[in-house]
C-alpha cells in the first residue's frame, strides 16, 4: 500500500473518530514517504484537535519544512502558537499564510487573535476582509459586531452584534413562537424581554428594561429571567413585571426580544448609559466600625457555554496573590460560592461562614448592602454590585473588551466601579499592586 492509501484510510478513521487508528496509519504513510508533506500536516491537525500543542506544532513544522508554499501548515502552526499564547510567533505564521493565499481562514484567525492583544483597529480591519470574501460568515459577523463594541461604537456595532443569535457559542434564541420585536411603536402592545449568555450580562442590560417601559408608558413590558435573578430583578422598577424563565408563561404577548438587543432598537451609545444604581436593595442595617470587604476571586463558569471555561480561568486570580489586601486589617468576606482555596483563605481570615445561606443572587446582594467595598474578578459580582451602587473594584483580565471596552480606571456601566485591568496579558501583579496601593 502506498502513502496516498494510507493517508485516505487515515481520514476516514478520523472521520469515525477512531484518533488512535487514524495516527497510527499516518505513521504508516510517513514510512513510505518522509517527506509526504500532507501525512505531517494531518497528524497536525489531529493532535491538535486533542489540545496537543506542542507536538502538534512540531508536526505543522515539519510540512512547512517540507512544502515552504503550503498556506495551510502555516495556518495550523500559527493556530497551535496562539492556543500556547505565543502571540508574536501565531501572527508572524497567520501574515504567512495570508500572504501565500488572501483567504478567510488566515484573516479571521488574524482578527480573533488582534482581539486578545487589544488590537481592536487592526482586528476590524481583519473582520471585514473576511465579509468581503464571504458575505454570511457567522463568526466574523459577531466578532466584528463585539470588537466594534469593545471600540465605543455601539452603534455600528449592534447590528453585527445581533447575527450571534444564528449560532454557537450563544444559546438558540428563545421564544420563536413569538413574534420578535422589530423596533416599532409599542404602544398598548406586550412585549417580553428573554435573558441570554451570562448572568453578569443579564445583570447588566436588566436596566434597559427599565429604560423600555419607561419610554413606552402604556405598554407592559415582561422581564424573563433565571430563577436565581428573579427576587433581584423585582427591585428593578414597578412597571416592570419579572418572571422566571421556568413559569407559566403568559398569554396576550404581541412581541419577544433578547435582552440584549434592547440597546440596538433603542440606538444607545455608551455615553447614553445610565450609571446610577438601578437595583434597590434595603440599606445595610447593620453598624459596624471595621471596614468590610467582600471577595470573589475566580470567575463562574456558564454552563451552556463550555467553550467559555477558559476565559473564566484567565479572569480568575490565585487567592493567595491577594494576601496584600490582608495588611491593612479590614474584614475579609468571601462572596465566593464554590471555590478549593480553604487553606488560603483561613490564612487570611475570610468570613465564610455565610456561603452555604446563599442561594440566589437576592442572598449576595443581602451580604453586599453591609459591605464597605467589593474587590471582584467575576462579572455577575461586579454588575450586581454596581448595579446595588455599592464601591466596587473591578478586577478586568487584559482582553476584557466587552463589556469594559478599554477601559482602565472608570466605566460607562458604574459611577461607583473602578477598573483594574491586566496591563498585558496574564499579569495580574500591577493591578494588585495598584490597588493595594488604593
Amino acid at each position: 500500500m502506498n502513502a496516498e492509501k494510507f493517508l485516505e484510510l487515515a481520514l476516514i478513521a478520523f472521520k469515525e473518530k477512531k484518533v488512535d487508528k487514524a495516527l497510527w496509519l499516518l505513521v504508516q504513510a510517513l514510512k513510505c514517504n518522509p517527506l509526504f508533506s500532507e501525512a505531517w500536516l494531518w497528524r497536525g491537525h489531529i493532535l491538535s484537535s486533542m489540545d496537543d500543542w506542542f507536538n502538534a506544532l512540531l508536526h505543522y513544522e515539519k510540512a512547512i519544512d517540507i512544502e515552504p508554499n503550503y498556506p495551510v501548515g502555516w495556518t495550523g502552526a500559527g493556530f497551535a502558537f496562539a492556543q500556547i499564547a505565543a502571540w508574536e510567533s501565531a501572527e508572524k505564521y497567520f501574515k504567512k499564510s495570508l500572504e501565500l493565499m488572501p483567504a478567510v481562514e488566515p484573516n479571521i484567525n488574524l482578527g480573533n487573535m488582534c482581539c486578545h492583544r487589544m488590537k481592536l483597529e487592526e482586528a476590524v480591519n481583519y473582520f471585514k476582509e473576511v465579509l468581503k470574501l464571504d458575505p454570511n460568515h457567522h463568526d466574523a459577523k459577531v466578532g466584528l459586531g463585539l470588537t466594534l463594541l469593545g471600540l465605543g461604537k455601539w452603534l455600528e456595532g449592534w447590528p453585527y452584534y445581533y447575527y450571534r443569535h444564528d449560532n454557537k457559542p450563544f444559546q438558540p434564541r428563545a421564544r420563536r413562537w413569538i413574534q420578535e420585536w422589530p423596533g416599532e411603536d409599542l404602544s398598548n402592545k406586550t412585549i417580553v424581554l428573554y435573558p441570554e449568555q451570562g448572568l453578569g450580562d443579564e445583570i447588566a442590560f436588566m436596566r434597559f428594561a427599565k429604560v423600555l417601559a419607561n419610554l413606552n408608558p402604556t405598554a407592559k413590558v415582561i422581564l424573563e429571567t433565571r430563577p436565581s435573578l428573579v427576587r433581584t430583578a423585582r427591585t428593578l422598577a414597578s412597571n416592570v413585571k419579572v418572571i422566571a424563565d421556568f413559569d407559566d408563561f403568559p398569554e396576550g404577548i404581541d412581541y419577544s426580544c433578547a435582552l440584549m438587543d434592547v440597546p440596538k432598537y433603542l440606538g444607545v451609545g455608551f455615553e447614553d448609559v445610565d450609571s446610577k444604581p438601578y437595583l434597590h436593595q434595603p440599606l445595610g442595617t447593620t453598624k459596624h466600625k471595621d471596614f468590610r470587604i467582600g471577595l470573589c476571586w475566580s470567575s463562574g463558569q456558564r454552563l451552556l457555554q463550555p467553550e467559555t471555561f477558559g476565559v473564566a480561568q484567565r479572569k480568575s486570580i490565585p487567592l493567595e496573590w491577594l494576601k496584600p489586601l490582608t495588611q491593612f486589617g479590614a474584614t475579609l468576606i468571601s462572596l465566593q460560592r464554590e471555590h478549593l482555596d480553604y487553606k488560603v483563605a483561613k490564612e487570611m481570615n475570610i468570613d465564610s461562614h455565610h456561603i452555604d445561606q446563599i442561594k440566589d443572587f437576592a442572598d449576595t446582594a443581602d451580604i453586599i448592602k453591609d459591605l464597605d467595598l467589593v474587590i471582584t474578578v467575576d462579572t455577575a459580582v461586579a454588575h450586581l454590585a454596581g448595579a446595588m451602587g455599592k464601591p466596587t473594584w473591578n478586577f478586568v483580565r487584559y482582553s476584557g473588551y466587552w463589556p469594559w471596552m478599554s477601559e482602565t480606571d472608570k466605566t460607562c456601566w458604574y459611577d461607583c466601579m473602578k477598573i483594574y485591568r491586566q496591563p498585558q496579558l496574564e499579569n495580574w501583579d500591577e493591578p494588585i499592586n495598584r490597588a493595594t496601593k488604593d
